[in-house]
């Protein structure tokens, strides 16, 4: 395979997955929550990787083509300062104010310089600007989580922050070395970056959730009133214990979102405020009860803990016992054993 064809494949699947986190977490909020921030920092970094994509594929392409780059590496940098900074913040401080714009007059600056001179040496000039100008948001932001780290409770923030520092080390390393190496190298390295950090969250994913709904939750109160969420709150348990939705091992907090007609995270509210629990804790205790019941039961003694467990909703055998011994102390064997024991 030639190292082209391997670079476009590397640049277009992190292109892919860049956009579509980008995009799922622009949709977990209405208002401009960390998780926007988070949104348009991964849209940047989408900017940068789509130049890699066309000068590939497109190798012909107009010498205008580097600014689309520029102007991508020049915004992650001011997107990570106002994800880091917005954090621990309620969404009335997460807006931008007038002076905030003053953060983006170099990617303007790079624009018009782009638009008035081609030429190499301004281009080698613009790059040098870019990355210095991703560095320094990278320090301040840094910075911040330091002084602030009382906010940062979790491993989150720190890893996703040593994943943009190896990017953007890889980023300077293009200002040195032209090969097409050293491109191979960007697009693997931000291919790691966003599998290795989306692998991680996946395996947190419940952790990650209840971070992510309590810095929402700190945003100002809206339209939404007491009523209406204890309504919302009403249907979930209804659903939920009537039609044992919970057995879905697909289920999440979209998708019955879609069922009850209501926005995502006035069901994620509704759960935390009047059932005091997260969705994915509400999900696992309907669960752990269903296959409870299952373990208990001499009709279905011939099935086996795996089985019960998948019958029960559960996608994973180690969310299950994680999940069942956290709520029993006991494995489930365990417990099926001393049940049927007892009948």
């Amino acid at each position: 395979m030639k190292i082209e064809t391997l670079l476009a494949y590397l640049s277009a699947l992190a292109l892919g997955h860049c956009l579509f986190l980008s995009i799922y977490c622009w949709q977990q909020s209405r208002y401009f929550s960390p998780l926007r921030w988070l949104s348009l920092l991964l849209a940047g970094l989408a900017i940068r990787l789509l130049k890699s994509v066309i000068l590939v594929l497109f190798p012909d392409s107009p010498y205008l083509i580097p600014a689309v780059g520029l102007v991508g590496t020049s915004l992650i940098g001011v997107f990570l300062w106002f994800y880091v900074r917005s954090l621990g913040t309620n969404a009335a401080k997460n807006t931008l104010s007038s002076r905030d714009w003053v953060h983006f007059a170099p990617t303007l600056l790079i624009i018009i310089a782009q638009l008035i001179d081609t030429h190499e040496p301004m281009v080698f000039a613009l790059y040098c600007l870019a990355n210095l100008h991703m560095g320094l948001y990278m320090a301040f932001s840094w910075w911040w989580i330091k002084r602030e780290q009382g906010k940062y409770g979790m491993q989150w923030v720190r890893y996703l922050f040593s994943g943009l520092v190896l990017i953007w080390l890889v980023f300077c390393a293009h200002l040195f070395v032209h090969e097409m190496g050293a491109y191979l190298l960007t697009t693997a390295t931000a291919t790691g970056v966003l599998y290795g950090i989306s692998i991680w969250g996946i395996k947190r994913q419940e952790g990650l959730l209840k971070y992510f709904e309590s810095e929402e939750n700190k945003r100002p109160e809206k339209s939404e009133n007491l009523a209406q969420l204890r309504e919302v709150a009403e249907e979930v348990e209804r659903i939920l214990r009537q039609e044992k939705t919970y057995t879905d091992a697909t289920l999440s907090v979209q998708k019955l979102a879609i069922r009850l007609k209501v926005q995502p995270y006035l069901l994620s509210k509704a759960v935390n405020s009047h059932l005091k629990k997260t969705f994915p804790e509400l999900l696992n205790h309907y669960r752990i009860e269903e296959a409870t019941k299952l373990l208990a039961s001499p009709k279905h003694r011939h099935l086996s803990v795996e089985a019960i467990a998948y019958d029960s909703g559960f996608n994973t055998l180690s969310a299950f016992y994680t999940a069942f011994k956290k709520m029993h102390q006991v494995t489930p064997a365990e417990y099926q054993k001393r049940a049927l024991a007892e009948r």
